[in-house]
């Protein structure tokens, strides 16, 4: 299995490059970047990329959705993107792409986010009576606020957007707090992730499950319950 990174030479990317390697179905990993990466194969866009990968991971900008999904329907391939912070222009070319091949959109790849995300509209539909909110804390490189994630998680708790806390500092990878409050108790439910690793190994995971599946537009936990 051969897999392309859409920004290799980024943080992400190169944490999502290591994970490919330890991979034993993928045998090539190669990237688009502007910057090299030590150890790996980079061209400067993707129309100088090889035809021949059988997924795309992208974890780059929104300005460079346009050519990788070109690139990945050249290739026939299954794309996951871990970008955040796209238009809803955007959303749409990803959602009519996914008429032709397979993609997986999802702002956080970790598995315990996964989780939390399913079990959220349980606990809000039993607690209808409990105030809700969250708490999200990144790195101070972290462009988006409030995070990808964190509206994600809202939206399954049935939070307002206004009720999200975004804090930035240091070079945290990624901590969020969903809050169920109550008269006299209250429920907190806490992710944190210790190291990128944890988005890498399961964006990594995700197109590993998303290739060869047919054109749609899936979820992760679709992917990681099958």
């Amino acid at each position: 299995m051969k897999i392309c990174i859409a920004g290799i030479s980024g943080r992400m990317g190169r944490a999502v490059a290591a994970a490919a390697k330890r991979k034993k179905e993928i045998e090539e990993v190669f990237g688009v970047d502007e910057e090299p990466c030590e150890g790996y194969r980079v061209f400067p866009s993707f129309s100088a990329a090889p035809v021949g990968a059988d997924a795309v991971i992208d974890f780059s900008s929104p300005s460079l959705l346009g050519g990788l999904l070109g690139y990945a329907e050249a290739c026939r391939a299954a794309v996951v993107i871990g970008t955040t912070g796209f238009a809803e222009a955007d959303i749409k070319r990803i959602k009519e792409a996914a008429g032709r091949i397979p993609v997986c959109l999802s702002p956080n790849f970790s598995a315990g986010i996964s989780v939390l995300e399913r079990i959220l509209p349980l606990i809000s539909a039993a607690l209808p009576q409990f105030d809700r909110g969250l708490a999200e804390l990144h790195g101070r490189a972290k462009k988006d606020s409030p995070s990808g994630t964190a509206k994600a998680l809202a939206a399954a708790a049935g939070i307002d957007e206004r009720a999200i806390v975004s804090l930035r500092g240091g070079n945290a990878a990624g901590q969020h707090t969903v809050y169920f409050m109550g008269q006299n108790e209250m429920i907190s439910l806490t992710h944190t992730a210790f190291s990128r690793e944890a988005f890498a190994d399961g964006a990594v995971e995700a197109a590993v499950r998303l290739a060869g599946k047919p054109a749609g537009l899936y979820a992760l936990s679709e992917l990681f319950e099958g």
